[in-house]
């Protein structure tokens, strides 16, 4: 499996195991819990993941932090620029 791959199976289990879970009572949010996950694996690909869904937020810091990889995520901008920063030593 590649690590987008690994990813969204992560975050599958997550949803299933209701870890800050979609409402997938709703046939829209099943839909979306699909886009959710491909969007955090384009994400993977950047520095970090800005998005204003707390759940997915979490689901995606810790498939993120369970994949071991180094993409930060956050729902405030000015903090996730802050983190960033320190990472890069441009602070």
């Amino acid at each position: 499996k590649t690590i987008h791959g690994k990813l969204e199976i992560v975050l599958f289990w997550l949803n299933f195991f209701e870890y800050y879970p979609d409402d997938l009572t709703r046939i829209e949010r099943v839909r979306s819990n699909f886009s959710d996950a491909r969007h955090a694996t384009y994400g993977i690909k950047c520095d970090a993941i800005l998005t204003l869904d707390k759940n997915f937020a979490r689901r995606v810091a810790a498939a993120i932090g369970a994949l071991k990889l180094r993409t930060e995520v956050s729902t405030d901008a000015n903090e996730l620029l802050h983190r960033i920063a320190d990472k890069s030593g441009s602070r």
